[in-house]
């Protein structure tokens, strides 16, 4: 209840109700493109961020700029057919034309913003997890426009961001959740109360991309956007907007004599690689040990894989060392088993009932079991991992 009345307090402050202007400038017209109605809108974004620093004594500083918080959000700062419009077919020419119109009328309105404008800075003690609810006032110009497409006149709804600034955050302490806290007998999925997501208490989102920012919404990460989510045990990895090639995952500890179970099923894997096994912290993918999925040709059926276990190189700059390369499944339907067991320091790793693939020594001081994918630039993977459990 604190906590509500902090954030009506600062709203009431900052007077951020939602507020509509409508000017009655003249419309604006040029190579057939006409700006018919320019409200004057404000809004309160909101995002929230974990900050999980529960297995580090060291604190952590935090400097978080526009970008690392809004992403995608921040440089998206002109949106058509929005206002309850049907959204158009609008060709590429005219697209252009429409864009370069609306950005000359509103320029002397405009706010410039960095992307790299600092919006705040905050330590995180060692042991210690954080909720950040970041709060934004933008402000936007929103009306129809028209245009010209193969003789003919269109019309369509925009959005057009012209300022946007910090109105304050909000933080929340949330407990740390530690291996020794978790039955070595017992599987660790979640709750079952998160719908799509992922128990925040069970699961740490995991990245190599510097923009990865993962939203937990009522105690549960929704990943989404980056192709993960869970249901009823079920964990989906479905992704076909491609980018930079970085690893996204879930990871969770587990105790040193973890012994893991699954049933992988590929739908379709190009362009990426699913990495399942042990980190030795959640902040970074060194000495991590794992079995990587990966096509094994690309002019055989995109479901058949092969496999390898690697160790990531623990120096920068990060990369896989094979240990055991292209182990085949001679009856792969990209459907499979697969067992993982800790035993005596040593990493034992079962597919469809196959003899084990043992490893060297694994020098982890800490385990975190992950499973996830690596990613590329042309990507199309649908793939289903079940009946996981993890004793």
């Amino acid at each position: 209840m604190q906590n509500l009345a902090k954030l009506i307090v600062l709203l009431s402050t900052l007077g951020l109700l939602v507020s509509c202007t409508v000017e009655s400038s003249p419309s604006a017209q040029s190579s057939g493109i006409e700006i018919r109605s320019r409200e004057k809108v404000e809004r309160l974004l909101e995002e929230t961020q974990i900050f999980d620093n529960c297995f580090s004594s060291e604190t952590v500083t935090n400097d978080l700029t526009y970008k690392k918080i809004l992403g995608e959000k921040f440089s998206k700062e002109l949106t058509l057919g929005v206002s309850g419009v049907m959204e158009v077919d609008i060709p590429e020419a005219a697209k252009i034309g429409i864009e370069t119109e609306i950005k000359n009328q509103f320029t002397s309105e405009k706010t410039i913003l960095l992307e790299d404008s600092l919006v705040a800075s905050f330590d995180v003690p060692g042991n210690a997890k954080k909720s950040i609810t970041f709060f934004f006032r933008e402000i936007l110009r929103e009306g129809q426009v028209s245009f010209s497409s193969n003789g003919q006149t269109q019309s369509t709804g925009y959005s057009y961001r012209i300022n946007l600034e910090s109105a304050g955050w909000q933080v929340e302490e949330l407990s740390c959740v530690s291996g020794t806290q978790q039955s070595p007998t017992l599987p660790s999925i979640g709750t079952g109360m998160c719908g799509n997501g992922f128990d925040v208490f069970v699961w740490t989102p995991v990245s190599t991309d510097e923009y990865f920012i993962p939203v937990s919404v009522a105690s549960c990460w929704q990943l989404e956007k980056y192709g993960l989510t869970m249901s009823n045990g079920a964990l989906s990895i479905l992704e076909s907007d491609g980018g930079k090639a970085n690893w996204y995952g879930v990871t969770q500890p587990v105790s040193p004599t973890a012994d893991i179970r699954m049933d992988v099923h590929l739908g379709k894997m190009k362009g990426a690689q699913i990495w399942i096994g042990f980190l030795e912290s959640p902040a970074s993918f060194s000495n991590g040990k794992f079995l990587r999925i990966k096509l094994a040709d690309p002019a055989r059926p995109s479901y058949q894989s092969a496999f390898d276990i690697v160790e990531m190189q623990a120096e920068y700059p990060m990369y896989p060392l094979p240990l055991f390369s292209n182990i085949f499944d001679p009856n792969d339907s990209g459907n499979y088993v697969i067992r993982m067991k800790i035993d005596a320091n040593r990493l034992s790793i079962w597919l469809n009932n196959s003899p084990a693939k043992a490893f060297p020594v694994i020098e982890l001081l800490e385990r975190y079991f992950f499973i996830g994918y690596l990613s590329s630039t042309q990507i199309d993977i649908d793939v289903m991992i079940d009946d996981l459990q993890i004793q």
